[in-house]
């Protein structure tokens, strides 16, 4: 799944044939400050996302007493997010530290799923919690009565439940 750069220069694509290059030519050279920034940006994104995520979710964890529906859909949004950090940040920067993704077919078909994976869920939790806090909003009396905790599961469920299956058509078929 190795993307392949075109081996003109932009002047020239206009008449250049659409053919993919051979395995022995060579291909456009990255620019080097480039490719060096990028990677030092998806680097701090990577930590602070990381350390970020993690640090809400260690006190969102020690919270034990708190069952609001807030926190359930906080902890679900850090545990999207964390999956956002590690399958979507994480290998597009070892893709572009190397220049190409680093493993078998398998392999690169999980880390596209995931990918997708992880911002569907990371929007759908908050779509969900935006549900959530519409209806506390607008049937106050009603909210916190029993049913409540189901409502609000159901949503976080339907919320993961679409992420899985919507990340499904990213997997690359194979020809």
């Amino acid at each position: 799944m190795s993307v392949s750069m075109v081996t003109q220069p932009w002047s020239d694509w206009s008449s250049a044939p659409i053919t993919p290059p051979s395995r022995n030519s060579t291909a456009v050279e990255r620019d080097s400050m480039l490719a060096t920034a990028e990677v030092v940006v998806l680097s701090a994104i990577l930590v602070l996302a990381l350390l970020g995520n993690s640090l809400v979710l260690l006190v969102l964890l020690r919270q034990r007493h708190n069952h609001s529906p807030l926190r359930q859909f906080m902890l679900n949004l850090c545990l999207a997010d964390l999956v956002v950090a590690l399958f979507q940040v994480l290998p597009q920067l070892v893709w572009d530290a190397r220049g190409r993704f680093p493993g078998p077919d398998a392999l690169c078909r999980l880390v596209k799923y995931l990918q997708v994976l992880g911002m569907f869920a990371s929007s759908y939790m908050i779509v969900a919690m935006t549900m959530d806090r519409h209806y506390a909003i607008c049937r106050p009396l009603q909210a916190h009565r029993s049913g409540a905790t189901q409502r609000w599961n159901n949503f976080i469920l339907v919320a993961w439940a679409l992420a899985l299956l919507l990340s499904l058509p990213q997997t690359p078929q194979r020809k």
